[in-house]
């Protein structure tokens, strides 16, 4: 905020320390949400793409946005303190930054990543009980099917800006004809793996809110592979989705939502679902080796997936014990992009016992 740095520096000289304390104290505590609320709802709103045209006075704003004159004038004054919107006079439009990072949300852009936030904040209310009870908000069971779609343009985003890296990591097994992609709603994943792999077919299995949310994604993806892949709605812990179906299995972004219990029904069910010699990846965030090994972003990561998800991140070493237990044998370990790691199995040719 250009008003918080022009205010820090006009003061530095006769702040006091412990003024200075109070004002960090302050943003952190009552500017720093309200100016998150206020972008994310311009973003909601549309408030960017009307100043995306030039400079805009609040009322031609507020008229082509639909929302009240006086209350838009309120926010816009907020949007000019930042860096993305510039004021002269009466008038206000888009900087060079904000042209570059805040347009285009509903075309799948990082914005639609940043308007998850805008769920959050229900999120939030449940924080103290979430911290005397341990009870977790359970997210996946309480969207409306439109926050199932700010959700799901979030998680399209977040796999698309990774997918270099990720999809070549992926080592589906040479010869490999069925896929199960578990948990991959916009299926961006299986749609890139059957691209890569012209003789593999793919169903994505993940709930009913995931799939009618990303349709749009999925659509627009998929274009061209019509009859190799498909995408089927239900609960991987309770619905069927067969018996020696698959050549390889991938569960991606699953396991840090689900108990230690439901992760090992889960890979239970995936290796049923496997055939003979078939192989399993867990594809997740990774639970860290100390408190702070990646800075106070994997901090605030961790405690959010633990508000709103069964239990939170997890070791390779665990994800290997459930795969052992299920009957297959573990092959191979890694980490991807630092934060993120896999664990592979394999189904034996002759099953043996579960443990």
């Amino acid at each position: 905020m250009r008003v918080v740095a022009e205010v820090d520096t006009e003061r530095e000289s006769v702040a006091s320390p412990e003024t200075r304390e109070m004002l960090t104290v302050m943003l952190e505590t009552v500017h720093g949400p309200l100016l998150a609320r206020s972008l994310q709802t311009a973003i909601q709103l549309g408030f960017f793409e009307a100043l995306a045209g030039g400079g805009r006075t609040a009322n031609e704003v507020a008229l082509q946005c639909e929302t009240n004159p006086r209350t838009t004038a309120a926010l816009l004054e907020v949007l000019a303190t930042t860096e993305y919107v510039s004021s002269t006079g009466d008038r206000y439009a888009l900087t060079d930054l904000g042209r570059r990072w805040a347009l285009g949300y509903r075309q799948g852009t990082v914005l639609s990543y940043f308007l998850m936030g805008v769920l959050e904040w229900r999120w939030y209310g449940h924080f103290a009980t979430f911290l005397r009870t341990g009870e977790a908000v359970d997210m996946h069971a309480h969207l409306t099917p439109d926050e199932w779609r700010i959700y799901m343009d979030a998680m399209y985003v977040a796999r698309k800006a990774t997918a270099e890296t990720i999809i070549p990591a992926i080592p589906v097994p040479e010869g490999a004809c069925r896929l199960l992609d578990l948990g991959g709603g916009h299926g961006f994943q299986a749609i890139a793996l059957c691209r890569l792999h012209p003789n593999l077919q793919a169903v994505v299995f993940d709930l009913p809110g995931a799939i009618d949310g990303s349709a749009t994604w999925f659509d627009l993806e998929s274009r061209g592979l019509e009859g190799r892949i498909s995408r089927q709605a239900g609960n991987a812990l309770t619905d069927d989705f067969g018996d020696s179906e698959y050549d390889f299995i991938l569960v991606d972004g699953v396991v840090h939502v689900l108990s230690e219990a439901h992760n090992q029904l889960l890979v239970q069910r995936c290796a049923r679902a496997l055939r003979p010699g078939g192989s399993l990846m867990l594809l997740d965030q990774l639970a860290q080796d100390h408190p702070g090994f990646d800075g106070q972003n994997n901090g605030f990561y961790h405690l959010l997936m633990t508000l709103i998800c069964e239990s939170g991140f997890w070791t390779l070493e665990r994800m290997a014990q459930w795969q052992r237990t299920a009957g297959l044998e573990p092959t191979r370990s890694f980490r991807i992009l630092g934060l993120t790691g896999a664990a592979l199995a394999r189904k034996p040719l002759a099953e043996r016992p579960a443990e």
